[in-house]
């Protein structure tokens, strides 16, 4: 496989902080919580209109960083799991990686 079609784990982890800084993921953790102090607020469902564009809000946030979280765990996989993942993927081989 050409050098060009590999990449670093390095370089994975450096586009993911860029994804991260471009989707403002600290700010969606903190709507995360505001968001859930709200809908366990008392009367919240009083207004069954409002709670439904809050719980919508909500999952779209939570689905976001439920994504980054997901390609976060997986770069922190000991090598031979993170090369077994990308071998699934047929993203074999990975600079300095190799299956034990």
């Amino acid at each position: 496989m050409a050098d060009t079609d590999t990449i670093s784990i390095d370089e994975v982890a450096a586009r993911l902080d860029e994804v991260e800084s471009y989707l403002n993921i600290d700010s969606l953790r903190s709507d995360i919580r505001a968001l859930e102090e709200k809908s366990a607020a008392p009367g919240f469902w009083d207004d069954a209109d409002t709670a439904r564009k809050v719980m919508a809000e909500l999952a779209r946030a939570r689905d976001s960083v439920s994504g980054i979280d997901a390609a976060r765990r997986k770069l922190e996989l000991p090598a031979p799991d993170r090369v077994a993942i990308l071998a699934h993927h047929g993203k074999l081989p990975l600079h300095g990686d190799k299956a034990a």
